[in-house]
């Protein structure tokens, strides 16, 4: 990336790079992939879905002993979490670390980091070589950690001038419902414009939400995607639990975990676990191994940033301050 700052396009990022970048880039009529001019071209963020970073020093390397965190691995856990909030569908992020004469593989995702053994880029550069190749030829989109159950539309890419849209579902199957043998809802929704939210964190439950339009009815919702705690109720039961609406309260539409194909297996809900038993054959407990959730909202609003006045600041912010006391206030007695 030379001295090049991947384009934010509007969005909060620290000022940061890569050493080098694994971008989506357009498809050429030549055998190999387009070169990209970093001096000239931009890059953006939202292109960039793994990355490379190099150490001059075997003692900066990510598997050197010591309690404390390497700064390599925070760097790229820095890199990581601004892949992924730049690219909302994306469920982890692969990296190369070099350092000195060795390097090592990178896996982040919403529970941390793995890391491979060292490697010798002498001793071993038949292995090296394949994983670049791996990385920028043969793997997959969904095997390089795009979410399989939100694809772009027609037409559309990450390298394009206006962000993307993408059909969204919460399965490419149709679900078998608990509790009922009926078939689970199959909507699609397609995302309009930028993530109307998108959080920077790495470990949290890394929340996007769009403004998007059903398939189904036409319908204009927000689309909200998280990873929840299997220690706590999903929000869309939260939803369902509520007897009565409050003003600053959102109305659901839908919402459920998410669910991937694995085998013989149609709707195996996708967790961290999930993904690192498929792509890296973890079978490893995850703490908590959260689960990835969607919800869509009837009630459509906008950000209390877009506000054009204190007056309209001051109703939507107490509009929201009811409905959350909404919540935690007793009902009364009927």
């Amino acid at each position: 990336m030379g001295e090049r700052v991947p384009d934010a396009e509007n969005m909060s990022f620290p000022i940061n790079k890569p050493d080098f970048v694994l971008a989506e880039v357009p498809p050429t009529s030549e055998p190999l992939t387009a070169k990209i001019d970093v001096e000239n071209d931009v890059v953006k963020w939202r292109q960039i879905c793994g990355f490379i970073e190099v150490k001059t020093d075997f003692k900066e390397g990510p598997n050197t002993k010591g309690k404390a965190v390497k700064k390599i691995v925070s760097q790229g856990a820095n890199y990581a979490r601004q892949i992924l909030a730049a690219r909302p569908f994306q469920l982890y992020v692969l990296c190369i670390f070099t350092y000195a004469e060795k390097f090592c593989l990178g896996w982040y995702d919403r529970r941390g980091v793995i890391l491979s053994d060292d490697y010798d880029i002498t001793d071993d550069l038949d292995i090296l070589v394949n994983v670049i190749l791996q990385l920028t030829t043969h793997m997959t989109s969904d095997e390089l950690g795009h979410d399989k159950t939100a694809c772009l539309l027609e037409g559309h890419s990450y390298y394009q001038k206006e962000y993307p849209s993408f059909l969204v579902s919460m399965s490419r199957h149709e679900q078998i419902r608990h509790g009922d043998s009926r078939h689970g809802d199959t909507r699609q929704w397609k995302t309009v414009g930028a993530p109307i939210w998108s959080s920077l964190s790495l470990l949290g439950r890394g929340t996007a939400t769009w403004r998007a339009v059903s398939l189904h009815d036409k319908q204009e919702v927000v689309l909200k995607t998280l990873w929840r705690s299997q220690t706590r109720q999903s929000e869309s039961d939260v939803y369902r639990r509520m007897e009565s609406f409050s003003p600053g309260v959102a109305e659901l539409s839908l919402g459920d975990d998410v669910r991937f194909a694995v085998g013989t297996e149609k709707n195996a809900v996708a967790t961290v676990g999930l993904l690192r038993s498929l792509m890296l054959k973890d079978d490893a407990v995850v703490r908590d191994n959260p689960v990835l959730h969607r919800l869509a909202l009837k009630t459509v609003g906008r950000p209390l940033w877009d506000a054009e006045t204190d007056k309209i600041f001051i109703l939507g912010s107490l509009a929201a301050l009811k409905g959350s006391t909404s919540f935690s206030c007793p009902r009364s007695p009927s």
